[in-house]
């Protein structure tokens, strides 16, 4: 199967304080004429009514 997710930047995200996820890094990233980050996160909340 083909990796679609480039980790070896994860030694670099471990040194930032408080980091609680890691961000998405494209297999293609070091290799593409133009790089685009987009920052997000998403919350979901779930109720349930009784």
């Amino acid at each position: 199967m083909d990796q679609i997710v480039e980790v070896k930047y994860d030694s670099q995200f471990n040194q930032i304080e408080n980091l609680t996820w890691y961000p998405w890094v494209g297999k293609d990233y070091e290799d593409g004429k133009r790089r685009i980050l987009i920052v997000g996160e998403s919350h979901y909340l779930s109720l349930i009514h009784i």
